[in-house]
């Protein structure tokens, strides 16, 4: 989930969303995951509207709208 979420960050703005994963990974392991994700912007993978955001992008992405 975290990564889709990355992929449709991508489909916005490639570069921003480049920079917030390059974040991600420099936090990683300082902080817990779901401390993490906030700082980054992501959605948390537990809460409903990250499912949503997710399947909006990939059904995009698949032409499947």
């Amino acid at each position: 989930m975290t990564a889709f979420q990355f992929l449709a960050f991508m489909q916005e703005d490639y570069d921003k969303a480049f920079s917030k994963y390059l974040e991600f990974l420099k936090i990683g392991g300082t902080k817990n995951f779901l401390e993490t994700i906030k700082e980054v912007g992501l959605i948390s993978p537990f809460e409903e509207d990250a499912f949503k955001v997710v399947t909006s992008t990939v059904r995009k992405i698949l032409k499947l709208n």
